[in-house]
């Protein structure tokens, strides 16, 4: 508990909050921050110094992951329940940006790997702008190794709001800067102006494979997904990366989610596939439950025919696949959940993402679960 309170302290959080985070009192808390000092876990300024390794994973364990959440998850969904390494409470504030001091923990998780893929969306673009005000703050990463963050997905074939503050390549780019800047590092590759997907009114084999040619020619598609159009795999456990398209090469994967049955909160990525006619309103709400990095996650106990049109909405996505998804997860667990193999970080807020979180879990897609107390409530309910 001393380790917890001194890291929660260098983070910036007064006693009260300390207080209520752990548990305890306020006097419980000055006693545990002077003997935080006493044994060197805090320096005046006040710095979080590790002292201990070992006793700081056990705290970080026991008083930032969210055990009972994990705990019931795991129980409930065995087979994809056993790749959740742990649950982690962020604090969203009520202009719905993150808290710089709760975004350290994502620094945390990232800071040993060396391949990161980046998906899309304004909710990573919170996270990047909390990691950046955590940065300018103190320094959040001792920086031992590069990290190249790795473009995941296109961009939409309509308006694409921000496309600097949100866009899979446009994250990426901004993550290598907050975590690489003593290095000055080289850009990623860029896949921007790729298209995410290729509507199913492209039927016609020839039509739809001459599109995949012209995709796969472009030069920062080609770094990362590779340029020959045969399926790439990532590294399973104990595999050294080699050459080969950046994709087959990640350590962890960070993510968000979004709900298919909130048409408000919806992503753009399904909104298109609404307005391009691959599925109606109604038919989305009812056979998926939303998508992951806009990947479709289809929703359980829909007909044969319903799960094809999902595949084949998904086999024209042109990022990441939920087989990789998967298979990140599968090879963080088999690795034992090394810090230099993390797996798919899953950042999700709000009761409404409840849905598709759960079901996230049971395919196997989640080795760090990063939500809110909002949804987290929500889970523990179930």
């Amino acid at each position: 508990m001393i380790a917890a309170a001194a890291h929660l302290r260098a983070s910036g959080f007064v006693q009260t909050v300390i207080a209520a985070r752990l548990g305890i009192s306020q006097a419980e808390v000055s006693r545990l921050l002077n003997a935080a000092r006493l044994e060197g876990w805090l320096a005046e300024t006040p710095q979080f110094k590790m002292k201990d390794e070992k006793v700081w994973r056990a705290a970080e364990r026991r008083y930032f992951s969210v055990e009972r959440t994990r705990a019931s998850l795991q129980a409930r969904y065995q087979a994809g329940g056993s790749l959740l390494h742990r649950v982690t409470l962020i604090d969203i504030l009520p202009s719905r940006r993150i808290d710089p001091a709760s975004a350290r923990v994502v620094a945390t998780m990232l800071g040993k790997a060396r391949y990161v893929g980046v998906t899309w969306g304004p909710t990573i673009g919170r996270l990047v702008e909390a990691l950046r005000e955590l940065r300018y703050q103190a320094p959040f990463r001792e920086m031992n190794r590069r990290i190249d963050f790795v473009p995941l997905c296109g961009e939409p074939l309509g308006d694409p709001g921000d496309p600097g503050h949100d866009s899979s390549s446009a994250l990426a780019k901004e993550l290598t800067t907050e975590f690489n800047s003593g290095d000055r590092p080289t850009p990623p590759p860029s896949i921007a102006g790729v298209p995410a997907f290729i509507p199913l009114q492209f039927r016609d084999g020839i039509q739809l494979e001459t599109i995949r040619r012209f995709i796969r020619g472009v030069r920062g598609y080609a770094n990362v997904f590779g340029a020959t159009g045969q399926p790439w795999e990532l590294n399973g456990a104990g595999k050294q990366p080699g050459g080969g398209p950046l994709a087959s090469k990640l350590d962890a994967i960070l993510t968000s989610v979004g709900t298919a049955a909130d048409r408000l909160d919806r992503g753009i990525f399904l909104k298109e596939r609404i307005n391009c006619g691959d599925i109606t309103e109604s038919d989305l709400e009812r056979t998926c439950v939303g998508d992951v990095g806009g990947v479709i996650i289809r929703a359980a106990g829909i007909s044969a025919e319903e799960g094809e049109r999902i595949d084949a909405m998904n086999d024209r996505w042109t990022g990441i696949r939920i087989d990789h998804l998967q298979q990140c997860a599968k090879a963080a667990m088999e690795e034992g959940f090394r810090p230099e193999k993390p797996g798919v970080l899953m950042l999700a807020a709000g009761a409404r993402r409840r849905n598709v979180v759960l079901r996230c879990v049971e395919l196997g897609l989640v080795s760090e679960l990063i939500i809110d107390q909002e949804l987290n409530h929500t889970l523990v309910g179930e």
